[in-house]
């Protein structure tokens, strides 16, 4: 077609198209032919998954299912005591069954007519119940035989919120429970039948302890809890005051509590280690809800355990809580993916229970999947049930229904897995034996076709030949160049790249030619003042023998994924800013008129406070302010004696200036060059403060006729070779608990990239750092 002019033109132009569509159809067929191998392939694979459960050691198989009321299994040395509860909303009276075993033997019932039940629990194989009567609240308490040996009023007399929950919990060693029942705190003995004692109230959550009548507590109100340590003896004390706006949960954590509070429709846990003696010594975020998180308190280590969601697949994460912010030390398992809407997840034992709508995964402390069961959990059960397990049973239980499950080994689930693993092997292998007849019979024309049906719709496709002419091109690609449909292919780049903006891409064709090989690139095409940032690769062709034939040139427009995440890190930064106005509205609330030591101190926060907010609006304003340069002529001197008047010695405790200044004259922008210094210095003075010597700051100066060179340099910890490889990322920072946010490098970057010049960091481990300034003399 090279080689057609004239009238002949259009005849070749529609010979070539009909070649082209001709191709398009034959290599259709052949990928509809593949897409149904790999659908017949993808349904038995997923039919296998489902249904071959036994390529895990163990399985959980349905034994009963009660869809009648909460059911609850007491396991004791001979055989089991069951109770269940019916629901009255089925029609029929609310009835209590007893019976032993799972054979159901010696069954018997009962009728508390009077009232509705609004939870229940169970304690020492006692049955307890809490009522709403005509005249008032009633843990009722039933023995294995339905006799009921204690009726415990509740001294509550306000209108119950069935939206608010009731906790109960059982104190060591004795017949008493602990009921959270609508923000109180009752302390019942279940035994004695002497009225429930109001323990608190306006109780958020609570954990027992091991001494009787002890036990600590969150209080207060939808922003900020405080959490109190109450003892037997009745003193009280005050362990932390923590923010949250929206879940709270106390944890045990060891010889510590953990508090695990959330934000309203955030995914987002913050986990703070609380001790007796110490208050808040641990803080920390993971990317989950409450709910879907746990922690082994039995583990040294403090081990957590928590679900997250990444791309519509879920994955349970292991690590020690000192491991919390390096990902790498973390095990991470990732659950099938045909498991949906995952309801909360256990620690039983040894093992980890993930519940889902769909189904049940049990995971070990290793992060090995043990058994993984499709049953459908939702349909049978309300969301708030419970998980009982003992002697290899499994019993779900819930207001609305009950699943009872027994624990199976699989004797052979490694055969089992070891052939469900080949079948993954040879499967693909006999694909790809396919593919390669195809790529035999149609080498040339299915690489081109393939290059261009395959690629994403937010992307370009151009398909050129060794001669860098233009083959084919996608519709993307036809706007951007600007081929309508009057305009032939076939023609040399140049041709179709004719407009300035498109010189990028046309020298990138160019390159491409002349090393014959696959690279990734990225172009920077301004058109009208407008820029859009292009991610390209190429891809060599060859034939069947080697020889090369051209290459497929495809780009990725990420103009709008650079902006979202422009946005996302400025958002980011806003919700730092927002933490600590925080803490100065929570002070000043507190802040009395008399002097106090105490309002001494919440001045001290207030003004530190206020200082870093100011210093992280003013790096905002910075960022934000024109590229355009307001240069004047000045000395270093004049520079060092305006940068070292922003800082008042007098605040810092053993630390001291130095000067090493060589006077000449260069043009800069002085605001924007003070700037760049004063957050080096900031640097400085915060690698100085984490060491015990005397901590000295050199500001130094020079020129070599070219360059004015300015040094910032410390006896600070330094840093590691790791750190020093990320330090110029934008918005890394090793001082977040300080106030840090990332930014200060990075307007040192831009301050030098707009005059010209550059940045360097050195820096050693316990020595100290350097940070060097080079711009050029004139401007």
């Amino acid at each position: 077609m090279a080689n057609c002019s004239g009238g002949r033109s259009k005849a070749c132009e529609i010979a070539a198209e009909l070649k082209i569509n001709k191709l398009k159809r034959l290599f259709l067929m052949k990928r509809i032919l593949l897409n149904a191998i790999f659908l017949i392939v993808y349904f038995l694979l997923s039919y296998c998954s489902l249904y071959s459960i036994s390529i895990y050691p163990y399985s959980y198989k349905v034994i009963e299912k009660q869809n009648k009321g909460s059911q609850y299994i007491i396991f004791q040395k001979e055989s089991e005591i069951n109770y269940l509860l019916q629901d009255p909303s089925s029609g029929c009276p609310e009835q209590i069954h007893s019976w032993s075993g799972l054979e159901k033997s010696n069954s018997i019932s009962t009728i508390i007519s009077d009232g509705i039940t609004l939870s229940s629990f169970i304690c020492d194989s006692l049955l307890c119940i809490l009522k709403s009567q005509s005249d008032g609240y009633f843990c009722y308490v039933l023995k294995p035989n339905l006799k009921i040996i204690s009726k415990i009023r509740l001294d509550y007399d306000a209108v119950f919120s069935f939206k608010s929950n009731i906790k109960w919990a059982k104190e060591s060693g004795d017949c008493c429970l602990y009921l959270l029942f609508d923000r109180t705190l009752f302390y019942i003995d279940i035994k004695s039948g002497a009225e429930a004692e109001i323990l608190e109230k306006n109780v958020v959550d609570f954990l027992p302890l091991q001494n009787k009548k002890s036990y600590v507590y969150l209080t207060g109100s939808d922003f900020a809890v405080d959490m109190y340590l109450s003892q037997k003896s009745g003193e009280e004390k005050f362990l932390a005051r923590l923010l949250f706006s929206g879940e709270a949960m106390l944890k045990k954590a060891g010889n510590h509590f953990a508090v695990l509070t959330s934000i309203s429709n955030e995914d987002l846990t913050v986990i703070e280690i609380i001790d007796k003696d110490k208050g808040i010594i641990s803080l920390s975020d993971i990317a989950a809800k409450p709910h879907f998180v746990q922690i082994d308190d039995q583990d040294p280590a403090l081990k957590i355990f928590f679900l997250s969601k990444s791309d519509e697949e879920y994955c349970l994460n292991i690590l020690n809580l000192k491991d919390i912010n390096n990902a790498g030390n973390w095990i991470q398992t990732e659950t099938p993916k045909d498991l949906v809407e995952p309801l909360c997840i256990k620690l039983i034992d040894e093992d980890i229970f993930l519940f889902f709508r769909n189904g049940i995964i049990t995971i070990n402390k290793k992060g090995k999947i043990e058994s993984v069961d499709y049953i459908a959990i939702a349909e049978i059960m309300s969301q708030d049930f419970t998980p009982f397990y003992s002697e290899n049973l499994l019993l779900l239980s819930s207001s609305a229904g009950s699943i009872l499950l027994q624990k199976e080994s699989n004797n052979f689930w490694f055969l089992n897995r070891f052939y469900e693993q080949l079948g993954k092997i040879l499967i693909p292998l006999i694909l790809l034996i396919i593919i390669l007849i195809i790529h035999q019979l149609y080498k040339h024309q299915k690489r081109l076709l393939n290059a261009v049906l395959n690629l994403p719709t937010t992307g370009i496709c151009l398909v050129l030949d060794k001669q860098n002419k233009l083959i084919n091109a996608n519709q993307k690609a036809k706007e951007l160049l600007n081929i309508g449909d009057n305009i032939p292919f076939n023609r040399a780049v140049d041709y179709y790249c004719a407009a300035p903006h498109l010189e990028p891409l046309k020298d990138l064709c160019r390159k491409a030619n002349m090393l014959r090989s696959s690279f990734n690139q990225r172009v920077s095409l301004i058109q009208d003042e407008e820029a859009m940032e292009w991610y390209c690769n190429v891809t060599s062709l060859s034939s069947f023998f080697g020889k090369y034939r051209g290459f497929v040139l495809t780009g990725i427009d990420l103009t709008e994924e650079l902006e979202r995440k422009r946005i996302n890190n400025w958002a980011q930064f806003a919700h730092e800013l927002q933490t600590n106005l925080s803490v100065l509205r929570l002070n000043s609330e507190m802040l009395q008129l008399e002097e106090s030591e105490d309002n001494l101190e919440r001045k001290k926060r207030i003004i530190k406070q206020i200082k870093i907010v100011t210093n992280k609006v003013r790096d905002i304003v910075h960022v934000g302010r024109s590229d355009k340069l307001e240069v004047q002529k000045t000395s270093p001197a004049e520079i060092i004696e305006e940068l070292k008047n922003e800082f008042d010695l007098s605040i810092y405790e053993n630390l001291e200036f130095q000067f090493q200044i060589v006077h000449f004259f260069f043009d800069c922008d002085k605001q924007k060059l003070t700037r760049a210094l004063r957050n080096a210095v900031e640097n400085s003075i915060r690698a100085i403060k984490n060491v015990k010597r005397k901590g000295i700051i050199t500001f130094k100066s020079w020129e070599d006729g070219r360059f004015a060179h300015f040094a910032i340099q410390d006896n600070g910890e330094g840093m590691s070779d790791e750190t020093q490889k990320k330090i110029l990322r934008p918005y890394f920072t090793e001082y977040k608990k300080q106030g840090g946010a990332g930014i200060g490098t990075m307007i040192m970057q831009r301050v030098m990239e707009m005059h010209g010049g550059r940045l360097s960091i050195s820096s050693e481990l316990d020595k100290g750092t350097e940070t060097v300034f080079s711009l050029p003399l004139k401007q």
